[in-house]
């Protein structure tokens, strides 16, 4: 009887749903892309690897996957040996593994070399914002040691996976990798979450209570994200400043995302600075039925980012039909595809223009939430898996790098006659040497 063919064995280090990002983009990304994955393509053997004693090491456990937990060792549960000995023994025999997390330094991570005899290995790429931005983030030389270590190791792989055109842009420009072996399949968020008011929903009139409960008073200016170079709240705060008068007191300006005290006190001051401080109305990071009832009931969305590998907060917005003001920088302006007013977000004046014409047109408001809405349905996981799908057959399928010439590395070869030549002492032999 005729052997069955095993099945392709896929592993995905999961350390997304275990990083500092966990609660936020890259956590979120990571477990809906798995999710889906494993539910739409089952032809395949899924292996999922968690790190025993870090958070979220066993919150998340889709049905059809085999669950592996890897002990990490050695002073401060350094990870990185952990991941290596993983990729290089190979214990579950895996075609290929899919890193989630690999350019986040936590816990003294670095994603493990590509081996010759190892398998194919893949990696998801949110965005390269430490080598576009190095004087904002890889000031510290460990940083930027760890940094650059990863980018050389994962310019090996067989594949990486970026989540908008932006970001593989970038990834050929900076790591200069063959363009087949860099591919977006973009992103998604749970439209069961993100979904504009209805008045069929059971959540239709919780809005006024939350905002209640939250000190917020309508009507606001909503914007989100922590205290980081790249999130701009401080052009925010500028922008909302350089409003005409009426508009400023009409509005409060509701700022959602600080990491610490320590982040608030700083925007707080920034705001007293700026003569804004009595509209400002900070909150922590927000649950999502806060963060839906936000994205709703604002009079705009502003999120003034720098730069985004894609712009999570852009498509919840969207999905729950906002009115936003965004960047015209990086992602921004592909994912949200004519259904924002866009900005020179280093410019706080252009940022208060655009942010005047949405609170002073109702009906520019309104046109822009319908398109929201439409532009929202050309993102799904449906679409993102099979992009991923696709994207991990073909890796495998392509020619092994362990084969290419320049891998072999050096090698000596002997060889001899089966009896010595009499014209040569007994027991000489020829000697040859190949090269690469």
């Amino acid at each position: 009887m005729r052997e069955q063919a095993r099945r392709p064995r896929i592993g995905i280090d999961m350390l997304a749903n275990q990083s500092a990002g966990r609660d936020r983009g890259t956590g979120r990304y990571a477990r809906g892309l798995v999710r889906e994955l494993i539910e739409r393509h089952p032809e395949h053997e899924y292996f999922l690897y968690f790190y025993r004693g870090l958070a979220g090491d066993d919150d998340f456990n889709p049905a059809g996957a085999r669950i592996r937990h890897l002990d990490t060792e050695g002073p401060g549960r350094a990870i990185w040996p952990v991941a290596d000995r993983l990729a290089r023994t190979n214990p579950d025999r895996l075609d290929l593994l899919l890193l989630s997390c690999a350019y986040e330094h936590f816990e003294g991570y670095l994603p493990p070399p590509r081996r010759r005899r190892g398998p194919r290995m893949a990696a998801l790429l949110y965005d390269l914002i430490p080598a576009l931005f190095p004087d904002h983030y890889l000031n510290h030389p460990g940083v930027r040691k760890a940094y650059q270590q990863a980018l050389a190791a994962t310019r090996r792989y067989d594949l990486l996976l970026t989540i908008s055109e932006a970001s593989r842009l970038d990834c050929l420009r900076i790591m200069r990798m063959p363009q087949a072996q860099v591919v977006n399949i973009s992103a998604a968020s749970d439209a069961a979450v993100f979904r504009p008011a209805d008045g069929r929903q059971p959540d239709a009139d919780q809005g006024p209570a939350l905002l209640a409960r939250l000190a917020v008073r309508e009507p606001f200016v909503f914007s989100l994200g922590a205290m980081d170079y790249r999130k701009n709240l401080l052009g925010v705060l500028e922008a909302f400043r350089a409003l005409p008068e009426r508009l400023r007191e009409q509005h409060q300006l509701v700022v959602a995302g600080a990491r610490s005290s320590d982040d608030a006190r700083l925007l707080a001051q920034q705001a007293e600075r700026l003569g804004v401080h009595g509209k400002l109305r900070l909150l922590p990071f927000p649950s999502d039925d806060d963060l839906r009832s936000l994205y709703r009931r604002a009079a705009a969305f502003v999120f003034a980012s720098r730069y985004e590998g894609f712009g999570l907060p852009l498509l919840e917005a969207m999905q729950c039909g906002a009115a936003i003001v965004a960047g015209n920088n990086s992602s921004q302006p592909e994912v949200l595809g004519g259904a924002a007013l866009l900005a020179n977000v280093d410019d706080p004046a252009d940022l208060a223009a655009q942010l005047q014409l949405l609170l002073d047109d109702a009906a520019l408001a309104h046109r822009l939430r319908e398109q929201a809405l439409r532009q929202a349905r050309n993102f799904s996981w449906h679409q993102t898996a099979d992009r991923c799908h696709e994207a991990l057959i073909a890796a495998l399928n392509r020619p092994s790098k362990s084969r290419w010439p320049g891998m072999l590395g050096r090698f000596v070869c002997q060889v001899s006659p089966w009896k010595p030549a009499p014209t040569r002492p007994a027991g000489q032999v020829q000697a040859a040497s190949a090269v690469n």
